[in-house]
């Protein structure tokens, strides 16, 4: 008799509560699936930045170094590049012997570009030489685009220096995490961006005036060398590890700043033991070659891309040290 019980007992249906838990995460758990799904699938469709970003990453892992010539140069950096090195203007006949491809990621800093190098590689990214263009200004700061710089600058084993050296809350770093992983996690703001222009559009524009463009906070030439030097030191690291080299191009900084840093970044270059290269003193860029306080505009990027030419030719030709 107590052994009927027994069996009676163990085959009770379940509570309808927990059977409607199972059936609730279920549905949880199919509709994230099936937004990251359609963040992988039309993300890179709709957004036009995020459809340059995606392309321009995949021409980059297709880079591999070689014996033969031409040597594969992948030039990174962000806004400023992307504004100043058009793709349209990296003619094969720019730089002998090497062919050079960019792969921009807005609002990225060296510290981004730092970690990002050897993600590349991981990813089967093997150029060459690496070219990472900055202002001064850029150079020396201090920030991080995030989840969106770890979908495709970050590793998970990177997760705790990169925490360290920013001091994230642990909830930042379980996002920077998620980042890696979940492609819509990592571009939720852009797409929230993509969907108001498109419901509103000009918002874009209104926020520039309503927010306005700050300005870097004026430093002396001490300061940008002491905050240069172990950003370039770090660089300079990983580009080994992902067995490559940097050179570090200057991105020539607004006639309206109160000081140019890049004598002091040429020096600290020097004494990290990377190669740098910045624009002919004689191309003197004046405000009219900017669109803005910080990108060239059309004139001013030609001007730029025939100014750092002869420059970086050399640099890169010299063996490395």
């Amino acid at each position: 008799m107590p052994s009927s019980i027994s069996s009676s007992k163990s085959s009770a249906p379940a509570p309808p509560g927990l059977r409607h838990a199972v059936v609730f995460l279920a549905g949880v758990v199919v509709l994230l699936a099936a937004v990251e799904a359609g963040a992988r699938l039309f993300v890179h469709r709709i957004s036009r930045i995020e459809g340059r970003v995606a392309a321009e990453y995949q021409a980059a892992l297709r880079i591999h170094a070689g014996s033969h010539p031409p040597r594969q140069l992948l030039m990174v950096g962000n806004s400023l590049l992307e504004e100043s090195v058009p793709a349209a203007l990296l003619r094969p006949d720019w730089l002998q012997g090497w062919q050079a491809t960019r792969f921009p990621i807005e609002k990225t800093s060296t510290l981004d570009w730092t970690y990002g190098l050897p993600r590349l590689y991981q990813d089967g990214c093997h150029p060459d030489a690496y070219g990472l263009v900055m202002s001064p200004a850029f150079l020396t700061s201090t920030f991080s685009r995030g989840e969106y710089s770890a979908l495709y600058l970050l590793r998970i084993r990177d997760l705790g220096a990169i925490s360290g050296e920013l001091h994230l809350h642990p909830t930042r770093i379980a996002s920077l995490g998620l980042g890696i992983y979940s492609k819509f996690f990592a571009l939720r703001t852009d797409i929230r961006k993509v969907v108001l222009s498109r419901a509103l559009p000009g918002m874009g524009a209104l926020a520039v005036l309503l927010v306005g463009r700050g300005q870097d906070r004026p430093m002396e030439q001490e300061e940008y060398y002491r905050q240069a030097l172990p950003r370039l030191q770090a660089i300079r690291k990983t580009a080994i590890q992902a067995e490559s080299r940097i050179i570090l191009i200057i991105h020539p900084p607004s006639p309206l700043l109160s000081e140019d840093g890049t004598p002091a970044v040429l020096r600290a270059a020097r004494d990290a033991g990377v190669e740098a290269v910045a624009p002919d003193p004689a191309s003197r860029f004046s405000q009219s070659d900017f669109r803005d306080s910080q990108h060239l505009n059309e004139t001013g990027a030609g001007k730029f891309i025939q100014s750092i030419g002869p420059g970086l030719q050399a640099a890169l030709d010299r063996p490395l040290r």
